[in-house]
């Protein structure tokens, strides 16, 4: 079921999150990422985070915000 991601959900998300961001092959961050700064560029700063979640197991998630500010902030860019 994919639904919006609450708080919570993002402690169930960080070991699969860091094991993604570990390994460089994805997302452009600092491989070391702390738990503090992943929650907030993943659920804290986007407008809305979903999970897909499966037998009460957290299996993917994304998030939907602005692409920049002014004029573009009307485009979309999901992670």
């Amino acid at each position: 079921m994919i639904r919006a991601m609450t708080s919570e959900d993002f402690e169930r998300f960080w070991g699969t999150f860091s094991q993604i961001v570990q390994a460089q092959e994805t997302y452009a961050l600092d491989a070391e990422v702390s738990y503090q700064h992943a929650f907030e560029l993943w659920w804290a700063r986007p407008l809305k985070t979903f999970i897909f979640e499966s037998r009460g197991d957290v299996r993917g998630s994304y998030y939907l915000k602005a692409n920049g500010e002014g004029y573009s902030g009307q485009i979309c860019n999901c992670g």
